[in-house]
């Protein structure tokens, strides 16, 4: 029978060795760990001080010389009783000197390790390398262009080839940058800067404006607003309602309606036109015709300016939307009264007039005038022909024929306002008449009976004022055009046949702010294309041209000028034929471009990664060889060469083996480049730098640039690199999902961010939009606004739309900043310069990129869109700085849109920046409103210079 098991098991009993120490880890090798996502590899197994310290622990050892050699051979350890810190000790300087040497080699070995891996390399040479593994080439730069504008001697034409060469002048800022015309232009003179007319034909019976129809589109149509308001109040009424936001005039449209809207003003040739406040004029279209309608209007205002020379009549009693076409104005130089109109009371008179006198009636009996019963109250009175209208006496200015009829207007007080009738007459002659208990000499107007006949019972007889005497008056078409100038409708002083539709024009001027007393000087400029020829109105000497698309900006009419004389310059400086050396037949050739760095310009081709075009053209023995990316496809006899950039920016051109490319057959000097230097961020000049002529022409005289160059891009960064070379490998040229699309668009030179994303809801009433879309945001490489980007948008898109679908609606945005304002105070540790230190935290916090190319904290360089301002990380980078002992931020806070709390030294805990957002210090002191960054020092640390 099996034994049983026991019921229990005793321990077993201690080893020998349970109360020795525990044993210790080496001091080396240390095996390296490194968690993911770290910007560096811990790679070294260990340093000096560990190597020493672990070949100390060993060479004590009593079995180290057996362990080292055969047990026949080893002798007992000589250092077994061997202690570090004996006297003259040797042994101890050689295991040092061996730690070094480890310490050296790890130390290498770590760096190498770093530089295997992209997102922790920091040698650009390595990024390429690695890069190159999956097909990605680094975008190498493109080069700024800019729209000059060429100034030509009077009277002169001149021929500007392309490549003609212009250049800034060099700042502390920024070297000096050459440009080169991308095409050729003919220059005149006349279109060097064609001043804008101040004045132009104006419609003044033109239809009034309804204010309360503009209200109720229920948008921000300022400017339609405001054209209203110039037609009602003139150019006074602009500045009246600009001022106001838009919400607050819906909230005024109804009295400015029942206020505005049913007034014109009238300008006059002269100062001499003899009206006043409470006179009449008389409105006719179409004077000539058979029936011209006229209008009787009352003046309500009479103003002379005599430097213009003219005379502003202002009336009432129009509608909104009323108009006239064709229009002769009359003044109406006679106020007459109807015959009769002072005649005696009817009831004063004798009952030998009036009544019956043995049984004879008097002859004004049942004629009572003055009874507004009676059929004579009214004219004409019953005894009168119809067509007759007889004066209270005789006016020899008075005249009108059967050819040339004359104009006379009745009015009265009605029991709902005035009422007039207007008549032509064709008759006014002196005649005798007796009625109404007098007699004497009167005109005598025989009325046009096209017009009718005097209406019963409208105008009485003493009531009624008759208006005639009509004179024309000269009307002042030529008005001076109100401010601001805007919309795509240009007219320009002068007579300029030879502009050409498609041409490139700019515009330039001081901005427009009604809010500036005196006129804002700030210049403004933008760039347009002509839509069609000019039209030339040779009366008034003057020339209306259109844009293709309404300007930006509003200008100030007063010295605004159009530029004609426009045509696209890019950066860089040809090398026309540079010798690359002598072929000796050999495969795998490889020569340096003398000048760098080699220009490219941004490309829009859909074929490929390609974002930038070279301008290098390499020939052999003069025969025009083709730049290709790779030589793997290139056939053995394919006249083909690659190009690359090493770390200093310089380019090299290396041809094939004849398997992968041809081989440049031998020669002397047979290896030539034709090419352009020069490209990057240093070409976006600000407006105005461009004023060399490097190459000259006779007559012309100047060139500048009004707007601000654009599209100039450094090399790809190494971070860039790191960031945009994986990316790669997800998009494969193609937009696909909406992060592809910041993906290429990063890619495209100029573009410093992107940022992409599906709307799927109206961003106001956050109600799901039928046609949702893909928005795009981006900020150039300088941060400057798309509007100054010049063609960098165009190119974009076009290059965007031939690697997408283009059924997917994109709409590209400029990013919106967020100004903010910090200030902070620094306490320097003792031991470290005051002045020296606060130039180290200015440096960390630069809202710009310092002198040894590293960006602060608050740079462009160093934001994204959508990233929040944390005061804790402000904090943070403010005590990384070395020597600073404590920091205190005394404000942290927004500026558009402003705070709730407007408090100077509020500190929020953070800044909330939406998806679309970037904050932004520009550090500006002439315009604080647009981010302001002030450090200052607190106590501790010496002083230094």
């Amino acid at each position: 029978m099996a034994l049983l098991d026991p019921l229990c098991s005793l321990p077993q009993p201690p080893s020998d060795t349970c109360c020795d120490p525990p044993t210790q880890p080496p001091a080396a090798p240390l095996r390296p760990y490194n968690p993911p996502g770290l910007t560096a590899l811990a790679y070294r197994i260990g340093t000096f001080t560990s190597f020493r310290q672990a070949m100390l622990d060993d060479v004590t050892r009593a079995d180290l010389l057996y362990y080292l050699m055969d047990a026949d051979q080893a002798t007992p350890n000589p250092f077994e009783k061997w202690r570090a810190g004996t006297e003259g000790d040797y042994h101890t300087m050689l295991i040092e000197l061996w730690a070094y040497l480890a310490d050296i080699l790890t130390f290498y070995q770590e760096r190498i390790a770093n530089e295997a891996y992209l997102p922790t390399a920091t040698q650009r040479d390595s990024s390429l390398r690695l890069a190159e593994l999956i097909g990605y080439r680094p975008n190498p730069g493109a080069a700024a262009s800019a729209l000059v504008a060429f100034t030509v001697a009077k009277d002169r034409a001149v021929t500007i080839s392309s490549g003609f060469r212009v250049g800034s002048r060099a700042t502390p800022e920024r070297p000096a940058v050459v440009f080169e015309t991308a095409a050729a232009i003919t220059a005149l003179g006349e279109h060097s800067a064609i001043p804008l007319s101040a004045r132009a034909p104006t419609n003044q019976f033109a239809a009034l404006r309804d204010l309360q129809v503009l209200a109720a589109k229920g948008r921000a149509d300022d400017m339609a607003l405001a054209q209203a308001a110039a037609n009602v109040y003139g150019a006074a009424g602009v500045l009246h309602l600009r001022t106001f936001p838009f919400a607050t005039l819906l909230g005024r449209a109804s009295s400015l309606v029942a206020t505005a809207t049913s007034s014109r003003s009238v300008v006059l040739a002269g100062i001499n036109n003899r009206l006043a406040a409470g006179d009449y004029v008389l409105v006719v279209e179409n004077a000539g015709t058979a029936n011209p309608p006229a209008t009787l209007r009352r003046l309500d205002q009479v103003t002379t300016d005599t430097a213009a020379a003219t005379t502003t009549l202002t009336w009432g009693g129009e509608q909104p939307g009323s108009s006239y076409t064709n229009v002769t104005l009359y003044a109406l130089r006679v106020t007459a009264a109807p015959f009769g109109s002072n005649a005696p009371a009817w009831n004063t008179l004798p009952a030998t007039l009036i009544g019956t006198v043995n049984n004879v009636d008097g002859p004004y009996k049942d004629k009572n005038w003055d009874d507004n019963t009676s059929a004579y109250y009214n004219l004409p009175t019953m005894d009168q022909a119809s067509n007759y209208l007889f004066l209270d006496g005789i006016y020899d200015e008075v005249r009108g024929t059967v050819d040339n009829p004359g104009w006379v207007a009745l009015t009265t007080d009605g029991t709902d306002g005035p009422v007039s009738s207007i008549f032509r007459f064709t008759d006014a002659r002196p005649v005798s008449v007796a009625a109404y208990a007098i007699s004497g000499r009167v005109t005598r107007l025989t009325l046009d009976g096209r017009d009718g006949t005097l209406p019963g019972n409208t105008f009485p007889l003493r009531n009624t004022v008759i208006l005639t005497g009509a004179e024309p008056l000269t009307l002042q078409n030529m008005l001076p055009l109100p401010d601001p100038l805007t919309g795509n409708t240009l007219i320009l002083d002068g007579l300029y046949p030879n502009l050409q539709a498609g041409q490139k024009v700019i515009v330039s001027g001081k901005l427009y702010d009604p809010t500036t007393v005196p006129p804002s000087q700030v210049s403004g400029a933008e760039d347009g294309l002509l839509a069609a020829l000019p039209v030339l109105d040779q009366a008034n000497n003057l020339t209306t041209v259109t844009l293709k698309t309404a300007l930006r900006e509003e200008y100030v009419r007063a010295g605004a000028v159009l530029r004609a004389n426009v045509v696209e310059a890019t950066q860089g400086e040809t090398v026309k034929d540079e010798i690359l050396g002598s072929s000796d037949g050999s495969a795998f050739q490889l020569y340096t471009l003398k000048k760098s760095p080699l220009t490219y310009l941004p490309s829009t081709s859909a074929e490929g990664l390609a974002t930038s075009k070279s301008t290098l053209q390499v020939t052999v023995n003069s025969v025009q060889w083709t730049e290709q990316p790779t030589l793997l496809e290139s056939a053995p006899n394919d006249r083909t060469y690659t190009t690359a950039q090493d770390n200093e920016g310089k380019t090299r051109v290396s041809f094939g083996d004849s398997v992968n490319g041809a081989r440049p057959p031998s020669g002397r000097d047979n290896i030539r480049a034709r090419y352009r230097k020069g490209l990057g961020v240093s070409g976006s000049v600000e407006p105005g730098a461009i004023q060399q002529l490097i190459d000259s022409a006779s007559g012309l005289q100047q060139a500048t640039n009004p707007l601000k160059a654009s599209g100039g891009a450094d090399p790809e960064r190494l971070d860039e690199i790191q960031t945009n070379a994986p990316a790669s490998l997800r998009t494969f040229g193609r937009a696909v999902s909406a992060a592809d699309y910041a993906v290429l668009a990063l890619s495209y030179p100029g573009i410093g961010k992107a940022s992409a994303a599906w709307v799927l809801r109206d961003p106001i009433t956050l109600k799901a939009i039928t046609h949702p879309y893909i928005q795009l945001t981006i900020a150039t490489s300088d941060g400057a606004p798309l509007a100054d980007a010049g063609t960098l948008l165009t190119n974009l898109r076009a290059f965007l739309d031939a690697r997408r679908d283009p059924n997917v609606s994109l709409r590209i945005g400029d990013y919106t900043p967020v100004y903010i304002e910090v200030a902070a105070t620094i306490d320097v540790l003792d031991a470290y310069p005051r002045q020296g230190t606060l130039a180290k935290a200015q440096a960390a916090f630069n809202p710009g990129v310092n002198a040894d190319g590293t960006a602060g904290f608050f740079a462009f360089q160093s934001l994204d869109f959508g990233q929040s301002i944390y005061l804790s990380a402000v904090y943070a980078a403010l005590q990384d700085v070395e020597g600073v002992s404590t920091a205190t931020i005394t404000t942290l806070r927004r500026l558009s849109p402003p705070d709730a709390d407007a408090d100077p030294t509020t500190v929020r805990d953070h800044i909330f920046i939406r998806p679309g957002e970037l904050a932004v210090i520009a550090n500006d002191a002439t315009d604080p409103g647009k981010g302001t960054l002030t450090l200052s020092l607190g106590k501790g640390g010496y002083l230094d210079t």
